[in-house]
């Protein structure tokens, strides 16, 4: 039996396959830095969406939506890795949007299907689903038009981008078809955004954040938020440019004086009706902005009190309440890392109080020693009734292979309260 159907049946793996080792998947039970055996047994496995081969050796940034018909549904990046290609790198690599479905509420996962492709160059990818106001299916996802294959710009993967742009779709009939591509940015540029971020406001309003790079020289990257009042069908950029141009003290990365990064931010509607944002920067923490018109306008980007590497978190309000969900890398801030510090624990926090402040975090997962790969990142969330669907992606190890696989955990929304709601 060869390694990757240990890997689909789920058992460990024998003495001649032993290379190949997974990072830890279980959480543990008690709050960071204190013990507290009253709290919410430790979380399940985490459910691989499909083992990673060689050939597709990297998948990544899901999003998660229940259609009406019962299944629950987890889209997300594969990438390939043509064997003829030496020079291969995750940015440009050939990638499209795959979807799978649960019929078992995430404990099991089937074959993963075709969702979306890129209509203008190889790769399409970093998907956001989303229930709209009028009962259709919102989608968004990234088009990434890069140079030829054998000729990246190996200095910096922004160089071998040559458009990248944001695109959303509608469907009628729960996926089984979709409506053409309608362009959120520009057509020219580079426009991105991280997967899982579409939000409808309760007014129905679609916000998609953004992030534009605004200079490769010096690096310099912004965020910038669409939206739309008509379910998808036209978008609106917000005029608002966000940029964050402060560093850790000691930092050694690529932003030069006169760059920055504020970017992969996510965005949560308050109980006031306001909107919170956060982004990733290179400041050793995150970043806030927040509107007060339902995104039209934004203030100008301000320290949270979330420490943090460069990596992106994922905030989200909490059903049936004023409360914030956060999910973060919450460990390593490292001032000569390249990103600020390894992305090695993915945790959770909840803030009473509208992202002023955050309760202690609660760890989800820890990537296995030594690091492999980015580690663990890159959370999605899905609230169902009292479960919250978490999806991210984590690095492994087989031989002198890196691969990445995106995994789902099922978790009930009582544990990130801990022992009192």
């Amino acid at each position: 039996m060869n390694r990757t159907l240990w890997l689909c049946l789920g058992l460990t793996l024998p003495a001649s396959l032993a290379p190949l080792r997974l990072p830890a998947t279980e959480s543990l039970p008690s709050r960071v830095g204190a013990a507290a055996p009253d709290e919410p047994a430790a979380l399940p496995k985490a459910v691989p969406m499909e083992p990673a081969t060689p050939r597709f050796p990297y998948t990544s940034e899901g999003t998660t939506v229940r259609l009406r018909d019962g299944a629950l549904v987890h889209a997300y990046n594969r990438r390939e890795r043509p064997p003829e290609v030496k020079n291969w790198h995750t940015h440009y690599a050939p990638t499209v949007i795959v979807w799978a479905a649960s019929r078992d509420n995430g404990k099991s996962w089937g074959t993963p299907e075709l969702l979306f492709t890129s209509s203008s160059g190889r790769t399409a990818q970093h998907p956001a689903l989303i229930r709209l106001a009028n009962g259709e299916l919102g989608a968004s996802y990234n088009l990434m038009d890069t140079v030829d294959l054998e000729q990246p710009a190996t200095g910096s993967w922004v160089k071998s981008v040559k458009r990248a742009a944001r695109v959303f779709r509608f469907s009628r009939d729960e996926g089984k078809t979709w409506s053409p591509e309608i362009f959120v940015t520009p057509t020219t540029g580079y426009w991105t955004a991280a997967h899982d971020r579409l939000l409808v406001l309760a007014s129905g309003r679609i916000i998609q954040p953004l992030h534009n790079i605004l200079s490769e020289e010096p690096y310099k990257i912004g965020v910038r938020v669409a939206y739309s009042d008509d379910h998808g069908r036209s978008w609106v950029l917000a005029p608002s440019v966000l940029t964050v141009e402060d560093v850790i003290a000691g930092y050694k990365g690529r932003v030069k004086p006169g760059g920055g990064v504020y970017a992969e931010a996510s965005v949560v509607e308050r109980s006031d009706g306001s909107l919170l944002l956060i982004a990733r920067t290179v400041a050793g923490r995150q970043y806030y902005s927040e509107s007060r018109d339902s995104g039209a306008s934004w203030g100008k980007p301000y320290p949270s009190p979330v420490a943090s590497p460069e990596a992106p978190a994922r905030m989200v309000r909490v059903p049936g309440t004023d409360h914030l969900l956060l999910i973060w890398n919450s460990c390593c801030v490292d001032a000569a890392h390249p990103l600020v510090g390894r992305r090695a624990v993915l945790s959770s926090a909840i803030s009473r109080d509208g992202g002023r402040s955050w309760g202690p975090a609660r760890e989800i997962v820890r990537a296995g020693e030594p690091l492999a790969g980015m580690g663990v990142n890159y959370a999605s969330i899905y609230f169902d009734g009292e479960v919250a669907y978490v999806g991210y992606f984590a690095g492994l190890r087989a031989g002198d292979r890196t691969f990445h696989q995106e995994y789902v955990l099922p978790i009930p929304v009582a544990w990130f309260y801990g022992s009192g709601r």
